[in-house]
């Protein structure tokens, strides 16, 4: 993916990076980490991230609903699913660790977030996301559970917020 974001192909088109729930987590260090090498990224779009920062200590990776994808199929028990799950366990704690030690942070690249009720119930005395006060970033709230939010009907709300920052002007 690293060579063809620096291709010449790729020079001078926009990058949006997305993240959905845990994942926001990993977009955000991913967005930070290319800025940092010089790769402009045009916008971070945040889908309901969860956790929202390391003030709110309710992630551990042993007991999250992190799973393997759905569309990969193991065995259970077999030697690829114990591998898979060892190599989640790991990366899990490594982030965890970031997390708990407040060194994710959001880059100064535009951030939109689209959150649901669910999380915000979940974290009802969360003041920063990522190190970040939460008055200072584009937020929208959808009426719908945290894993609603990609599922028939809930999809269909968040497709419109991707296509309105998606089209929306470049932020500065």
């Amino acid at each position: 993916a690293l060579n063809t974001l620096t291709s010449p192909a790729a020079q001078g088109r926009p990058i949006m990076i997305a993240g959905y729930s845990f994942g926001a987590m990993i977009a955000a260090e991913l967005t930070s980490w290319l800025t940092d090498r010089g790769i402009p990224v045009t916008k971070l779009l945040l889908i309901d991230p969860d956790p929202l920062d390391s003030d709110v200590p309710a992630w551990n990776p042993r007991t999250s609903h992190m799973s393997a994808p759905q569309a990969v199929v193991f065995s259970p028990g077999s030697a690829a699913a114990r591998q898979l799950d060892n190599e989640m366990s790991e990366v899990a704690v490594l982030l965890q660790a970031a997390y708990l030690n407040s060194t994710i942070r959001l880059p100064s690249t535009p951030v939109a977030w689209v959150q649901s009720r669910g999380i915000a119930e979940k974290y009802p005395h969360a003041r920063t996301l990522f190190g970040t006060p939460i008055a200072q970033i584009d937020r929208t709230r959808l009426d719908l559970g945290h894993f609603d939010i990609v599922e028939i009907p809930g999809v269909h709300q968040l497709a419109t917020w991707l296509d309105r920052e998606l089209s929306a002007p470049k932020s500065t």
